[in-house]
């Protein structure tokens, strides 16, 4: 892995944050990959004149480069969100994935870095990927905004697991 990351990563905040992702990926293998991040097989063959956005650039003529959007980047599943997936598709206790969800937000870094790859594993043995960029992206932030990558992570569980019966 070092290989692949050192030049990429050295000096840069987050380091370990990358070897963790690039960690659970591999241990998830070549097959897995996050919906609409890379293009389907089945997708059809793209315009090879297409700029990033689709529109068709004059040949010879550098594409614009794509215009973020941080409402669409926010609108992707990030951990909580994922979790919440594993428990209205694959069944997982409500309860204890609530549970689990409440400790890794508890957690330090060193040890969130070391809990990971479980839970991951499960998700991925149900058939259900973490978006790998919003999972980078959080844990890169989370040593210097832990309380709001937190809050995020438990928002997109609640907000996407249905609300328990009340007897």
């Amino acid at each position: 892995m070092d290989r692949y990351l050192a030049r990429r990563t050295a000096h840069r905040q987050g380091r370990r944050a990358y070897y963790t992702v690039a960690s659970l990926i591999a241990m998830a293998g070549p097959q897995s990959h996050t919906p609409g991040v890379r293009p389907d097989h089945d997708a059809g063959l793209l315009n090879p004149d297409a700029g990033p956005d689709g529109l068709l650039v004059a040949p010879g003529e550098p594409a614009p480069p794509p215009k973020p959007d941080p409402a669409a980047w926010y609108a992707r599943p990030n951990l909580g969100a994922t979790l919440a997936t594993a428990v209205r598709r694959a069944g997982h206790q409500a309860e204890r994935t609530e549970s689990l969800l409440h400790v890794l937000t508890r957690l330090s870094d060193d040890q969130l870095h070391r809990r990971l790859p479980a839970p991951v594993t499960r998700l991925l043995q149900d058939g259900i990927t973490p978006d790998w960029a919003v999972l980078l992206n959080d844990l890169v932030q989370r040593p210097y905004r832990r309380d709001k990558v937190g809050l995020r992570w438990r928002d997109a569980f609640y907000l996407a697991t249905p609300e328990p019966r009340r007897t």
